[in-house]
């Protein structure tokens, strides 16, 4: 893999990068924990090998770029919207992560 790498233009050492950011960014999106993060750098990830390793045809070879496409529009959408009510970031930061808004008391007013 590391010829594969070096062939596309990219340093060897990426093969341990992307397989350690594919493995273990893949059992976060699975369990909701740090989605937004972990979905950026996996829609990075994705357009990066589209533009190094898939874009050798043109624009028109659908068929080379089909799924690490689908996987960077997963990845993004995932990344703006965030995780859902079934999963750790809901449980854990009380909305996915998302800024709530102040409470105020009566006596505020």
């Amino acid at each position: 893999m590391q010829g594969f790498f070096l062939q596309h233009g990219l340093p060897g050492y990426f093969v341990y990068i992307s397989g350690v950011l594919e493995v273990f960014g893949a059992i976060l999106l699975i369990l909701g924990l740090f989605t937004r993060a972990a979905a950026l750098l996996l829609a990075i990830e994705m357009g990066v090998a589209i533009w190094k390793v898939h874009s050798a045809g043109s624009y028109l070879a659908v068929h080379n770029y089909e799924f690490p496409l689908a996987m960077l529009a997963g990845s993004f959408a995932l990344a703006t919207v965030g995780a859902g009510l079934l999963s750790l970031d809901h449980l854990l930061f009380e909305g996915g992560g998302k800024l709530q808004r102040p409470k105020y008391s009566k006596l505020a007013k």
